[in-house]
């Protein structure tokens, strides 16, 4: 019998596990400015978890 090649083990890239960013606001800044530091970080996480999902999917349909 032939022996069977095993796939390479996929691995989730470490960003991939992390946890959005937090902001919290400052006495000196401006509610508005608060909340468009937390949109960026969120807009930031948000893509990153777009590519890493595309990336799990990517890997899950080459088995």
């Amino acid at each position: 019998m032939a022996a069977k090649k095993e796939a390479p083990k996929f691995e989730m890239p470490p960003e991939c596990r992390e946890k959005m960013g937090r902001v919290y606001p400052s006495p000196a800044e401006k509610a508005r400015n608060t909340q468009l530091r937390w949109e960026y970080v969120a807009d930031v996480k948000d893509a990153l978890t777009i590519r890493c999902a595309d990336l799990a999917d990517a890997a899950l349909a080459a088995k």
